[in-house]
């Protein structure tokens, strides 16, 4: 070729850790000797979960963020063997809907991130 084309670079939007319903910690997370096997929390305390409020910090601004969280947070009920795994969801459930956040927001914001130069 004898013109130059630009690269495009990919898309990249984060989706930010998922919440965990553990008992004994009011944000949900497993803490090894300290968090309660056994039956999940139906809701946790957003503001005490230390694994995305940090992720929503340090990439406001710097990349698109996906919050699952405000919806996810008292889905507790909707973990995998419930009462024993408090990480990983039954699916079709909280999953879909994250898909179906992110297929909003990609469908909502394509052109402006197809724009951006690195």
């Amino acid at each position: 070729y004898t013109e130059q084309k630009k690269m495009a670079l990919p898309i990249v939007i984060y989706r930010e850790s998922a919440p965990q319903h553990f008992q004994g910690h009011p944000g949900g997370v497993f803490i090894k000797g300290k968090s309660k096997l056994g039956n999940c929390e139906a809701e946790i305390d957003l503001d005490q979960d230390y694994l995305s409020k940090p992720e929503r910090t340090h990439l406001k601004g710097k990349m698109p963020v996906i919050s699952v969280n405000p919806f996810s947070g008292n889905a507790g009920k909707y973990h995998v063997g419930i009462g024993v795994d408090c990480s990983h969801w039954c699916a079709p459930g909280v999953p879909d809907l994250w898909n179906v956040v992110l297929f909003n927001y990609i469908n909502a914001h394509l052109k402006k991130l197809e724009k951006v130069e690195y």
